[in-house]
């Protein structure tokens, strides 16, 4: 026996839900040889929303005929990913707030990313056409998705504090966002993605 849903974007006006129908499935025990698909049913039970709050926390709730059922959730951490690596990509970003107020603006430019990985501790560089940036932080991961908080200091002058999140890896290539508070240029905030494909030179 087993409860199953289909999940679809719900969500109006910036709520993050996701709803669909939630059947039951009854039938052979999987591993029968041979197994008889003719003898499976499947009958719609209720309904199934995930609702999130965050990256991530959300709430799940569910109904079996007349029983409502509902569970906060938050991702686990299982394990650290390894960030290691060099990656060809680029970054989005987006400035606001800047004391100079021709330093505010959206951009987009090609970066190459290496990431260095000791531990906890990460050494992120980001080397695009009119300068390179280091950042140098503490990692943190929950479930799927890692971050890292920490400071950073770039070859143009700029420096200040950074936050990585929502950070996947995989043997193909890196994908996250980030939010800077600079302190230099005085009042500069920025908040935008970055990505890349995997590679051993570019």
């Amino acid at each position: 026996m087993w409860y199953s849903a289909t999940l679809e974007f719900t969500g109006k006006g910036g709520a993050l839900t996701w709803s669909g129908d939630l059947y039951l499935s009854e039938g052979p025990w999987f591993a029968a040889d041979p197994f008889n698909a003719a003898q499976v049913s499947l009958l719609k039970a209720g309904t199934m929303t995930w609702t999130a709050q965050s990256t991530n926390t959300g709430t799940l709730s569910y109904t079996v005929g007349k029983l409502l059922v509902t569970k906060n959730l938050q991702r686990v951490l299982i394990r650290y990913d390894n960030y290691a690596g060099l990656y060809a990509g680029g970054v989005h970003r987006t400035i606001t707030g800047c004391a100079d107020a021709s330093l505010n603006g959206t951009s987009e430019f090609p970066a190459r990313i290496e990431v260095l990985q000791t531990g906890l501790t990460v050494n992120a560089q980001i080397v695009a056409p009119t300068s390179t940036c280091t950042n140098i932080g503490e990692l943190s991961q929950l479930g799927q998705m890692g971050g890292a908080q920490g400071g950073f200091t770039c070859t143009d002058g700029s420096a200040g504090t950074f936050s990585f999140s929502e950070v996947q890896v995989n043997p193909q290539g890196i994908t996250g966002r980030y939010d800077a508070t600079y302190s230099y240029p005085a009042g500069c905030k920025a908040s935008g993605w970055f990505g890349g494909a995997r590679g051993t030179t570019f």
